[in-house]
């Protein structure tokens, strides 16, 4: 497959796509080289979806979704590399069902997944030589964000203190 590369999709956006389009080229090649396909087994997606919250997730088989929300959080490229690695963790290591739907799983097993996705993309940040803190400063601006509006970004997922405090520990 050679040099292919993932893309990004703006059909429902307004958002610069040409700009970020290449962020996200630029990112997933520092963390997987040239052949993204070899790397993965798949070509990542990546969509921007117009919502103001800041979040991102996997659909699989092969789609990242990132709300400009979250893209107007992050101030580094190695924040966006962290972003794309913790979903490219959800896409390598759990199953289609698992990532995509969330009922029907307990708490504990969607925090689980939470944290081995934190995991994978530590070990790819460390791999690409990314400073592992990139991940810990972008998580403690959106934490802080929430706390200051009361919001913990819903319930399904672990805490951003919890994920922060493990994070922490890979720095």
């Amino acid at each position: 497959m050679g040099t292919q590369t993932a893309f990004a999709e703006y059909s429902e956006s307004k958002y610069k796509a040409k700009h970020d389009s290449q962020k996200f080229r630029t990112a997933l090649h520092r963390l997987a080289g040239d052949d993204l396909f070899a790397f993965f087994g798949y070509l990542p997606v990546i969509k921007v979806i117009p919502d103001a919250r800041p979040n991102a997730y996997a659909l699989p088989p092969d789609t990242i979704m990132i709300t400009e929300g979250l893209l107007g959080f992050i101030e580094h490229p190695d924040e966006l590399a962290f972003v794309l690695a913790h979903e490219l963790g959800h896409l390598t290591l759990h199953d289609d069902k698992a990532v995509s739907a969330l009922h029907g799983h307990t708490l504990n097993r969607l925090y689980k997944q939470e944290l081995e996705a934190d995991a994978f993309a530590m070990d790819l940040l460390d791999d690409a030589d990314i400073p592992a803190r990139s991940g810990v400063q972008l998580l403690r601006r959106i934490h802080d964000f929430g706390s200051t509006r009361g919001t913990s970004y819903g319930t399904a997922y672990p805490s951003l203190t919890i994920r922060l405090r493990r994070l922490e520990l890979c720095e």
